[in-house]
Parts: structure tokens; sequence; C-alpha cells
């Protein structure tokens, strides 16, 4: 048998731990509109107050936007820049672009005086070394040229291939020829030191 005391509790059951989490996330909710101002925003003129760029964010918050959906339309920032220049950040514009947008890489001034015998000659040494690599890579490119000219005689159109090729070849032996005077003014001013 079955004692009486087992079918009825002893106390009446009171709900769990369900209904004391609801509550306990209900307080921290309403805590947390307190503490961080709910969804009350400033106005549009205390912002200006405050000044700049945070009164045009906070136009948004508005009481007068309350009824209205949305985001509040954003001003528009002044047109500054002139057509033709580029926008940069301040500190890179002056290192890297010059007139227009590409750095100026205009002819290279020798200079006329140095402050030692010996600087001079270690200048005029090292335009030596660079005059010969470009004389170097231009006589590699008019090697390529007389190999490409060859292709082109065997292939099926040498006619418009090869007008091409020959206006290329001219500018090719004029950058050769200037690389060549070039090479020829260092050796002998490297010379009469």
């Amino acid at each position: 048998m079955t004692s009486p005391d087992s079918k009825q509790p002893s106390e009446p059951e009171r709900g769990g731990a369900l209904p004391a989490l609801l509550a306990g996330a209900g307080i921290l909710i309403v805590a947390a509109l307190f503490i961080f101002n709910g969804d009350k925003g400033e106005t549009k003129s205390e912002a200006e107050a405050r000044g700049g760029s945070e009164a045009r964010s906070a136009g948004a918050n508005t009481a007068r936007r309350a009824g209205q959906g949305g985001v509040a339309a954003r001003e528009v920032d002044d047109a500054t820049s002139r057509p033709g220049q580029p926008r940069l950040n301040p500190r890179l514009a002056s290192g890297v672009v010059g007139k227009g947008m590409a750095p100026d890489t205009g002819p290279r001034e020798d200079p006329t005086s140095f402050d030692s015998p010996e600087e001079a000659r270690s200048y005029w040494e090292r335009e030596l070394d660079r005059a010969h690599a470009m004389l170097d890579t231009r006589e590699r490119n008019l090697a390529r040229a007389d190999q490409l000219e060859q292709r082109i005689r065997s292939g099926e159109d040498p006619d418009g291939d090869l007008a091409r090729l020959q206006e290329k070849r001219r500018i090719v032996e004029d950058n050769l020829a200037r690389a060549q005077a070039r090479v020829e003014e260092v050796e002998s001013r490297l010379a009469g030191l």
C-alpha cells in the first residue's frame, strides 16, 4: 500500500526558475534604459552648442522627427575641390603629387659644384654606373627589335606589322643614341677630375 503522504504535496509548488529569470531580465532592461538614456537623444540645438559635425549627426534624433520613419537626410558638403584636382590626404599630397596626378619626373640636372673633389668623383662614378646600365638596357631593346623583325617577316601580315615595328625601332635607336651620348659625357667629366 501506499502512504497517504506521497500523493499530496506537503507545500504547494510556487512556479519555479522561469518567473525568477523573467523578472531579473526585466529589471536589467529597465536599468539599462535609465543608464544609457534609452531612445531619448539630444536635440540639434544641444549638439550645435558643442559644434561641428555632431550637430548634423544629432539632427536625425530630434523630437521633430518622432513621427516619421527612416533616417533623416544628411547635409551635403560643399564642393570645395576644383575639377581635375585629386582629393588626397594632406600628409601624403606633397610627397606624391607634383604637377597633376603623376610625380614630377623632369630631367635631372647635374650639380655644378661639389664640396670636395672626392664627392665629385663619387657622384660621377655613380652616374657612370647608371649610364652604363641604361646603355645595356637600350642595347637589349634593339636586339629584341631585331628578333621581333625576324618573327614578323615570317608571319602572316608582315607589311602592317613591319611598318609599326620600323616606327618603334626608330624610337629605340634614338634612345640608344642618347644613352651612348650620356656615357661619353659622364666619362669625359670623370676624366676631367
